[in-house]
């Protein structure tokens, strides 16, 4: 049973060293980005806590629930690309009975309550990065869009704009620009 019409959608991996924050390893190892890793979901996690909606976590790799404990709702990522998985987790929320949807990722732990909020007070929204790519992109079940998952050069800095084209009809709300960690330097940067 829905406690709330509107879901959060949390995107993580499963904490495997070598494979989370790839290119943030390439500068400082995987062990420290495997740290970091960590502790962006533990953050976004407490944020999450103080927000009135449902919380989806979609994962990839078993290992997330025994680490993040049962006290959260999980669906696995389904879908080859970027773009697939996340067609999917709307389509899930969507289907489950939600009229409000908003999907992030692990990359941006400072992120606020009050964006999230925001953004849940919007019928269509994203949120760009300094990078080109987004954090943040919401539906109202009645303007989803699964075009925005076709076609897109996903982990590029074409993201944003490829997504921008496909809502040009749109009365799309774009919060404020952030800062992603993806690098070195955007975790210089945060």
């Amino acid at each position: 049973m829905l406690k709330s019409r509107n879901v959060l959608i949390l995107f993580i991996k499963s904490p495997m060293l070598g494979t989370v924050k790839t290119r943030l390893a390439k500068d400082i190892g995987d062990e420290k980005a495997l740290f970091y890793y960590k502790n962006f979901v533990i953050n976004i996690l407490k944020t999450l806590r103080n927000l009135n909606v449902d919380l989806k976590i979609f994962y990839t790799g078993k290992e997330v629930i025994s680490w993040l404990g049962d006290n959260y709702s999980y669906v696995e990522q389904e879908g080859e690309s970027l773009g697939d998985r996340m067609h999917h987790a709307f389509k899930f929320c969507f289907d489950s009975g939600y009229e409000k949807a908003v999907i992030i990722g692990s990359d941006l732990p400072s992120i606020s309550i009050d964006t999230i909020n925001l953004a849940f007070r919007k019928e269509v929204v994203i949120g760009p990065c300094f990078d080109g790519g987004y954090y943040l992109l919401g539906f109202s079940k009645n303007k989803f869009n699964s075009k925005v998952f076709e076609n897109i050069d996903w982990s590029t800095a074409k993201v944003f704009k490829q997504t921008m084209v496909v809502l040009k009809d749109e009365n799309i709300f774009c919060l404020d620009k952030e800062r992603d960690i993806d690098t070195l330097e955007d975790l210089m940067l945060s």
